[in-house]
């Protein structure tokens, strides 16, 4: 049981958001680049109350995510279409979290959220939402939450640090929500391919984000991934017992819901 839960915590380790703005700008500080005068700022010496200042228009903003804890029951997001929240591993919190934390710890690779066009944090009807997965240069997750951490996009952004693959959605009352495509991210030396698009709720601030995520992933692609790390058969049995959506209409179950509430911070992208 305790290296199912070990592998869990490797895979979401790898689920990590990283933080920069998309220009190498800190998020959450202060901005001491000049800033761009077609984006709205009338003046280009840089956010330091000079007379004319109008500040930063289309922010780009990204968080880090310090902290990763199983969301309980009936929090979470409706994978399938039925109208029910699915979130089957909300039972194994107590003994997931802890573990999470020692991955998220020691995690050599973060993913990295982005919303680009944010123009007001409380309400803004066209924002993007981007998130790739980045490399952390010293692999100490423990510094992550300084605000001044960088992280390597590598081909996922531009030359500025910008995500290159964005949804569009919407801030309402300071939060939004939003399904992004089917994606993957790697657990060990396997991409895991999300069964569902993978949904995000959260509260973005200068200072930092909190909120949900969730996705599905298929009982053969985890099985084939732990397979890939060597997980023993019948930890791999009592994982694919936790299965609960049917994804394909057959009447059986073929992919396992997850949820998880998060903290985050700001910090540095790079390509």
């Amino acid at each position: 049981m305790l290296l199912i839960i070990s592998a869990l915590g490797s895979l979401l380790a790898c689920t990590v958001y990283g933080c920069a703005d998309g220009r190498g700008v800190e998020c959450g500080g202060p901005d001491t680049s000049p800033l761009d005068t077609s984006a709205g700022d009338t003046a280009d010496s840089g956010d330091s109350a000079d007379t004319g200042d109008t500040g930063p228009a289309d922010m780009v903003v990204n968080y880090v995510i310090t902290a990763y804890t199983v969301a309980n029951r009936g929090e979470g997001f409706d994978l399938d279409g039925d109208g029910a929240v699915d979130n089957a591993v909300w039972p194994l919190g107590a003994v997931l979290d802890p573990l999470i934390a020692g991955q998220i710890a020691t995690a050599q690779h973060v993913a990295i959220e982005q919303l680009s066009g944010v123009n007001d944090f409380s309400t803004d009807d066209a924002v993007r939402v981007g998130v790739v997965t980045a490399a952390d240069p010293d692999g100490d997750g423990t510094n992550n939450a300084s605000g001044t951490e960088s992280f390597a996009g590598g081909a996922a952004v531009d030359v500025e640090g910008a995500v290159l693959v964005t949804t569009e959605t919407a801030l309402e009352g300071g939060a939004y929500t939003v399904s992004l495509a089917t994606g993957s991210l790697p657990v060990g030396s396997y991409e895991l391919e999300f069964a569902t698009g993978l949904w995000i709720a959260a509260a973005p601030r200068a200072v930092g984000e909190t909120g949900l995520i969730g996705f599905g992933v298929s009982v053969d692609a985890l099985t084939i991934a732990l397979e890939a790390e060597g997980t023993d058969a019948g930890i791999i049995s009592t994982l694919v017992a936790l299965a609960d959506l049917d994804l394909d209409s057959d009447g059986e179950p073929d992919a396992v819901s997850m949820a998880f509430a998060f903290e985050a911070a700001p910090c540095f992208l790079v390509p």
